[in-house]
């Protein structure tokens, strides 16, 4: 019997330098994303290195010689991140963080935190969620000010905080770190009153044969799937099942360095991500290809059971595209 086909699927959506982007610019964090038609580029328009810009892009559009995309002049900004649904534009520099409307171009929110902000991500279109040296924060930016959600792990110390997202229940959030030698995820929430102690698991990634110095630089979960993404510095993506850790499949997407991703809420079990090379690429993992490929590769029974209930109620895949 042949060897099942892989169920990561990879698509270039567009260049970021045929929209303007100069080349050097395209780094973290340079680059955000924080939804699937909302990406943020903080650089200097080509021959002008004097002045700083931001821009706007939806990576799905085709770029426009006659229209430019929207871009603002900026001053001592160490990071943007737009808004996923809104025209709102947040900025911040040392401790202060400011939203900005985009129609308007006007000052709307703005809040100075007692520590130097270290990671933000938009929850929503109406919360922003803060990361400072030693807290978390969640901010609903029409209200008065930030509400503290809870105090750092200290086993996050002097680590570079690289994810957080909370579950649909809002009682879950996790916070993830990238230190010297570990990945760790801390995990917070209530427990309920009779219930057990939360179950832990871990596995180790399989990184032999591939680039020397590489380690994982993101983590997206895909809920429905019952799988975690892992994506390393050099396109690796490796695919776990949530409960038990255990590696289910790795491939090597591109020749490239691969950062600032983001999960696609306008197709299931998808994301985007940038590459160093200004590619956008558009990664879906396929529940058929990977049923069969659970079929070849057995790991766990739940996992199996899951994506085989979940194929029972999805249309039938599309062809591949290839990258190259």
């Amino acid at each position: 019997m042949s060897e099942p086909v892989s169920p990561v699927r990879v698509e270039v959506l567009t260049q970021l330098q045929a929209h303007g982007i100069v080349s050097e610019y395209i780094t973290y964090p340079r680059v955000t994303f924080s939804s699937a038609s909302r990406l943020c580029v903080r650089h200097s328009p080509p021959g002008d290195s004097s002045r700083q810009s931001l821009t706007l892009l939806d990576p799905r559009a085709s770029p426009k010689e006659d229209q430019a995309p929207p871009n603002w002049t900026l001053h001592h900004v160490q990071g943007a991140l737009a808004n996923p649904s809104c025209p709102l534009l947040a900025v911040r520099a040392g401790q202060l963080a400011q939203v900005y409307d985009v129609d308007q171009r006007s000052l709307r929110y703005q809040w100075e935190f007692a520590h130097p902000i270290e990671y933000w991500v938009w929850l929503n279109a109406d919360i922003l969620a803060v990361v400072t040296e030693e807290d978390v924060f969640h901010w609903t930016v029409k209200r008065s000010g930030p509400s503290w959600q809870f105090s750092r792990h200290e086993r996050l110390c002097g680590m570079e905080v690289v994810g957080y997202q909370r579950d649909a229940s809002h009682m879950w959030m996790a916070l993830s770190a990238l230190g010297l030698e570990q990945f760790h995820v801390v995990e917070l929430g209530p427990h309920q009153p009779g219930n057990a102690a939360l179950l832990s698991a871990r596995d180790t990634l399989p990184f032999k044969g591939t680039q020397l110095g590489d380690f994982p630089s993101a983590v997206q979960f895909l809920p429905h799937l019952g799988v975690v993404v892992i994506l390393t510095k050099h396109a690796f993506l490796f695919l776990a099942d949530v409960e038990t850790a255990q590696t289910i499949h790795r491939i090597h997407l591109v020749l490239d360095i691969l950062f600032a991703t983001v999960l696609d809420d306008e197709r299931p079990h998808s994301l985007l991500g940038v590459c160093r090379s200004g590619k956008v690429l558009s990664i879906s993992i396929c529940p058929y290809a990977l049923c069969q490929y659970i079929s070849h590769h057995p790991t766990s029974l739940c996992l199996s059971q899951r994506v085989l209930q979940l194929v029972g109620q999805i249309p039938a895949p599309q062809k591949a595209i290839s990258v190259e």
